[in-house]
């Protein structure tokens, strides 16, 4: 049986934390949203996930998602 989330391709993301250099390029919502909150779990400040294309937005803060944003145009 297939479900309509297997079908789907993975986004890219990328992980803006305060403390690194550089983006960290992570393939999958659920990987970028895991590695974000442990990062965000040790930082004082929010760290951001950016979907590749700008459609989804989201804030990391003391292990927890503070922010979401979804643009739907």
């Amino acid at each position: 049986m297939s479900t309509a989330t297997s079908q789907r391709e993975a986004h890219d993301f990328e992980i803006i934390a305060p403390s690194a250099d550089d983006a960290i390029s992570v393939s999958g919502r659920m990987e970028a949203v895991a590695r974000a909150k442990a990062l965000s779990a040790d930082q004082p400040r929010p760290v951001r996930v950016e979907r590749a294309d700008g459609k989804v937005k989201m804030e990391f803060l003391s292990g927890g998602m503070v922010r979401y944003r979804r643009r739907t145009r």
